[in-house]
């Protein structure tokens, strides 16, 4: 090969490593632009939400210091019985939390494993169950309670 011909490949080689590293640094700029741009987007519009809650916020405070006394006094508690609903809701879920994660650790993974557990459950509570209402059953039996064979009243004439 001839030395022109080397010079003119090893420029070419420079040249196209150097548009390399500029569509890098370009592709890194646009990448940081478009973060921003994203960023005042979401920002621009959390912004504007705010202002309709805040607009909002006002409207429904005029028209509750409109409101008669007992009706305040009416939302009031139905806003107590709306939080212990929503206390008894987390309850609740956590509960249902709580034994789908006991069931996982038993190794109950799929649907149908978990409602085959529950439902052996179930069964094994209600032959308990059954075994404590018939000792109490005997035990009633023994003791005689209620019923007109278990009185003893006699009239005073």
């Amino acid at each position: 090969m001839s030395i022109n011909k080397r010079r003119e490949l090893k420029k070419k080689k420079r040249e196209k490593e150097v548009k390399e590293r500029l569509e890098k640094r370009r592709e890194a700029i646009k990448a940081a632009s478009r973060e921003q741009l994203l960023a005042f987007r979401e920002q621009r519009k959390f912004k504007k939400e705010q202002q309709e809650f805040e607009k909002l916020e006002k409207k429904m405070d005029e028209i509750y210091n409109k409101l008669p006394e007992d009706t305040k006094i009416q939302l009031q508690k139905n806003a107590e019985i709306l939080r212990a609903l929503e206390l008894e809701h987390e309850k609740q879920f956590q509960e249902r939390e709580q034994l789908n994660q006991d069931l996982e650790e038993q190794g109950n993974i799929t649907l149908k494993e978990k409602t085959e557990a529950l439902h052996q459950k179930v069964v094994e509570k209600q032959k308990k169950d059954a075994a404590v209402v018939d000792v109490v059953k005997a035990e009633d039996k023994k003791i005689g309670i209620g019923g007109s064979a278990d009185c003893s009243f006699k009239p005073n004439v």
